[in-house]
């Protein structure tokens, strides 16, 4: 199963498109989706999942780069996987 950072409260979540069990957040949008896709312990470690997780909590927003965002969209939308980060 794929671990997940929520976006909205931080907490970790089973599978990056599914409801937080902790807030009910529900990513809906393709780009909402995509952000939530790269927070997962396919694409992160699970020491870097829990610093973003921290750092949500903390109520600081994430940047992502555009470049990784914009392969991520891509993926939702036509199911082509994106390279994983090295």
């Amino acid at each position: 199963m794929t671990q997940a950072v929520c976006l909205n409260c931080g907490a970790m979540k089973v599978g990056a498109f599914t409801q937080c069990p902790e807030c009910g957040y529900y990513p809906k949008t393709v780009e909402e989706k995509a952000k939530h896709l790269i927070l997962t312990d396919w694409y992160f470690n699970q020491e870097a999942l829990d610093g973003y997780a921290q750092r949500i909590k903390a109520g600081k927003k994430l940047e992502f780069s555009p470049e990784t965002l914009s392969s991520f969209v891509e993926y939702v939308k036509t199911g082509k996987f994106p390279e994983k980060k090295v």
